[in-house]
């Protein structure tokens, strides 16, 4: 099967990582506004951050339209498959840090005053973020890695 060229990559390496920056940060400032702004403004920073994270997130997830090398072995050549598979190591890496961090804060928090999800609305802040992490990172690593199409030629 013919591996199509990353040439017709809509989005050069410099939007890949604005992208990736808008997904986390989008996420995080929109969580962070939930939390901190009063009730008449915080709709008015939560529903446009919402947005537009979830369009950044939902880009993600799409490979193809990044014109990076995330899919199955058949479709790739093997230069293709080497850079998925080390964007794949880094994104494990990250994560399996990221859970250690959490783990050591949650051991930290537990015996002091500092802040840990209580409500549910906290402890639903968490699970997406973590499930958004954990869903978008591979591809997230491998966009902001990968270099353009134009470089390589």
């Amino acid at each position: 099967m013919m591996v199509k060229s990353r040439s017709a990559a809509l989005l050069s390496r410099l939007n890949r990582r604005l992208l990736v920056l808008t997904c986390y940060a989008g996420y995080l400032l929109m969580t962070l506004a939930w939390t901190l702004l009063e009730q008449p403004w915080r709709w008015f920073a939560v529903i446009p951050l919402g947005m537009v994270s979830i369009l950044a997130m939902g880009l993600l997830m799409m490979p193809a339209l990044l014109g990076v090398s995330d899919g199955a072995d058949n479709l790739l050549d093997e230069r293709q498959v080497q850079l998925r598979n080390e964007g794949y190591v880094w994104a494990y890496r990250l994560l399996g840090t990221a859970v250690i961090l959490s783990a050591l804060y949650l051991m930290i928090a537990s015996g002091s005053s500092w802040w840990l999800p209580r409500t549910e609305l906290a402890l639903q802040a968490v699970f997406w973020g973590v499930w958004g992490l954990a869903i978008t990172l591979p591809t997230a690593v491998i966009a902001w890695r990968e270099p353009d199409s134009s470089k390589e030629e």
